[in-house]
């Protein structure tokens, strides 16, 4: 599960990243637009580089997700006059999952480092004779 959330991360960040700096030499919409996909695709990479797991750093995968959303919106305006709720809708959701499921392998892995300390620490140790 890990390595499959990994991947579907990597490439969205990595397509966003590659459409903002397009979109930056392009010069065909604002330069808010296109930094906001950079600025929210190099916050998911970092994650990704230093996978650690807290939910703090979860926050920053979380924040990448949602700067490139807000991109997304504002450049469905620009484009169109107009946003795209079903378009946005998808990467919602998409958000949601990749974020959902990196949360549950932070949850997973902290529960299991719990049992390994209780595994260690046996409770007729403790006891007084």
């Amino acid at each position: 599960m890990l390595i499959t959330l990994i991947v579907i991360a990597a490439l969205y960040a990595l397509l966003h990243l590659l459409t903002g700096s397009f979109q930056l030499f392009k010069g065909d919409i604002p330069v808010q637009n296109a930094l906001l996909f950079v600025t929210g695709s190099l916050c998911m990479a970092v994650y990704l580089v230093f996978f650690t797991n807290t939910l703090g750093a979860l926050a920053l995968l979380a924040a990448g997700f949602l700067v490139i959303q807000l991109g997304a919106i504002l450049n469905g305006k620009f484009m169109n006059g107009k946003v795209t709720f079903s378009h946005q809708l998808i990467r919602f959701v998409l958000m949601l999952v990749v974020v959902s499921g990196f949360g549950l392998v932070i949850c997973e892995d902290s529960k299991q480092a719990g049992e390994k300390i209780l595994v260690i620490v046996k409770p007729e140790l403790l006891c007084v004779k």
